[in-house]
């Protein structure tokens, strides 16, 4: 196997289990498992808003993210909404509550971003961007 093949299978496994790492301080630091504090930071940045959606975006099982949105619903850190349109769909949104614990799991992503771009030029990044675009399309299209 060319070596920066395998390299680049090994770093998307790092760079998970990095940021994972980064988030899962601040998540215990609030007593929340690792999986609420990161449905947290999902909801704060996406428009996806319903448990089914952040168990596809994420791929991870719909039981983990039930469990844990009844976690931060007990906890007030979520509310449910019904859907205006089609009353069987559940929306979460985020309350006040959860402010200072998206602010710091925010922060500890945007440092985690600094970090492993740190050395990267302008046009080093853009031209990161555009390959894991195309990447990511491709991948997508063994997926489905």
């Amino acid at each position: 196997m060319n070596t920066n093949k395998y390299k680049l299978l090994k770093l998307t496994w790092m760079v998970k289990k990095a940021h994972q790492e980064c988030l899962n301080k601040t998540s215990i630091d609030y007593g929340l498992s690792p999986s609420e504090g990161m449905i947290l930071l999902f909801l704060f940045k996406h428009d996806l808003d319903t448990a089914q959606e952040i168990a596809e975006y994420r791929s991870i099982s719909k039981s983990l993210v039930s469990k844990s949105i009844n976690h931060l619903i007990d906890r007030g850190l979520v509310e449910v909404r019904i859907d205006s349109e089609d009353k069987r769909i559940n929306r979460l949104d985020l309350t006040e509550k959860a402010d200072e614990i998206i602010e710091k799991l925010n922060q500890n992503e945007v440092n985690f971003y600094t970090q492993i771009e740190k050395g990267l030029s302008n046009q080093d990044k853009e031209t990161l961007d555009t390959v894991v675009s195309t990447l990511y399309e491709n991948v997508s299209e063994i997926l489905d």
